[in-house]
């Protein structure tokens, strides 16, 4: 009797297993990519999702602005010159009581306006009609001197001539900077209180408005326009050391920032510019010198930290400066950061964003690292910081082509494993179909 256990399997079985097992191998590596592209935009999705559920529900704030007390101007008159040589000490002295309370967000909230010569203009034509109105007001220091009411309260009262030749009365309870002198600037915040006739230092009578604030700052003259920025103030500032501090005076710096605001469009060629590479980056560290005042191209880098502070009183008339630590995997050797300081607002960016940009090297700063380690970072000025679009990179579009290509050639050869494999699997059934048969013929005849 015939056996046919143990009988060897044809081989178009062993090919067809062979065809099966790569089918199930390149089956299952396609699903594993989908599944985590799938995973990863899901997941993506549910950090997006959490990091806005984490966030606070904060309703907009409310300042309110104290208004001075009811009817405190009614006694105040400047229509006459006999009127405007006359101070009200009573109403002056409540009015300087009242704005110890405000604050610079208060002058902000009460939509404060430049004393410049249309205000002026303004409140000579009608000074009723603007008392009580928040100006500010800033000029050269002609006369400064602490006055005394008659109740014997003690506040400040200074003469200052605006950029635009209008002379202005201020008083305030408060001066800041007691080395404040004639000459020098000073700005103050506050309340329009009438037209006033008085004497300067050299006995000369002038009438100006007169304005109430919190008090007296010591100011600078605007600037103006930066189109270009002079070798010779670059070449001043110097790098810090590890052990000790290089310069940057505050006017330089505050040049240095109009200088990017005013800038022309086409000052640099930013397509000449070179890109800021880790070889750049350690030979800027190592000799700051040779690079101080050049331009570069910020490559698409990490923003690990950004900041926007009130700029306070300064030439350029800047209200705030923005800072940030941008970082780059390709700079490893001396500093893996740069630090920026910008007049333009990056409110957009945020932390972990990828930014690119134009920007101009000013010097090299001394920092410590959490770990107390001492590290020199360069110090550039931002003429530009944005967002960082990938469509822009053509490496990740050809990244992108070759893996979209990489699925069709796989899903292709799937289907085409697929059908030889079920092909293969045809024939052999009716090979094994045929077989059968044979061998039943064959136990027939015996």
């Amino acid at each position: 009797m015939r056996k046919y256990k143990g009988a060897e399997i044809p081989a178009a079985a062993a090919g067809g297993n062979g065809e099966k097992i790569k089918l199930i191998a390149m089956s299952v590596a396609l699903l594993l990519v989908i599944g985590a592209y799938a995973f990863n935009q899901l997941r993506r999705d549910g950090l997006d999702e959490a990091a806005e559920a984490d966030l606070p529900v904060v309703g907009e704030a409310t300042i309110e602005v104290p208004a001075p007390p009811p009817g405190l101007f009614e006694g105040v008159s400047d229509a006459t010159d006999e009127e405007r040589v006359l101070i009200e000490h009573d109403e002056l002295e409540v009015l300087l009581a009242h704005v110890r309370s405000l604050t610079p967000t208060h002058y902000e909230t009460a939509d404060t306006q430049r004393m410049d010569a249309a205000a002026v203009a303004a409140i000579r034509a009608d000074p009723a009609a603007h008392r009580g109105d928040f100006y500010s007001v800033r000029g050269e220091v002609l006369d400064l001197r602490e006055r005394v009411a008659p109740s014997g309260t003690k506040h400040w009262a200074a003469l200052l001539r605006t950029s635009e030749g209008d002379v202005v009365h201020v008083r305030s309870p408060r001066l800041v900077d007691r080395d404040l002198a004639a000459g020098q600037w000073a700005r103050l915040d506050g309340l329009f209180f009438k037209l006033l006739s008085d004497q300067d230092k050299d006995g000369a009578w002038v009438t100006g408005p007169m304005v109430v604030g919190s008090r007296i700052v010591r100011s600078y003259e605007d600037f103006g326009q930066v189109a270009q920025i002079e070798r010779e103030l670059l070449l001043g500032i110097a790098d810090d050391g590890l052990d000790a501090p290089g310069s940057f005076p505050d006017l330089v710096r505050w040049r240095v920032l109009a200088w990017m605001r005013d800038m022309p469009a086409d000052a640099i060629d930013w397509e000449q510019a070179p890109e800021l590479n880790g070889e750049l980056m350690d030979r800027i560290v190592e000799n700051g010198d040779e690079y101080r005042g050049q331009a570069f191209v910020l490559p698409a880098s990490r923003v690990q930290s950004m900041s926007r502070k009130a700029a306070g009183e300064n030439p350029a008339r800047l209200d705030y400066v923005y800072e940030s630590w941008i970082g780059n995997s390709t700079w490893t050797r001396h500093s893996p950061m740069l630090f920026t300081i910008s007049s333009a607002g990056t409110d957009e960016l945020a932390m972990k964003d990828l930014v690119e940009g134009q920007l101009v090297f000013i010097k090299n700063m001394a920092y410590d690292t959490v770990d107390n380690v001492r590290r020199l970072v360069p110090v550039f000025a931002a003429r530009e910081l944005r967002t960082f679009n990938p469509g822009n990179d053509i490496t990740l579009r050809v990244f992108g082509a070759a893996f979209l290509g990489f699925l069709v050639l796989m899903t292709l050869t799937i289907a085409i494993l697929w059908q030889r494999s079920q092909a293969r699997s045809k024939a052999l059934q009716l090979k094994l179909i045929e077989r059968r048969r044979a061998r039943r013929a064959a136990t027939v005849e015996a």
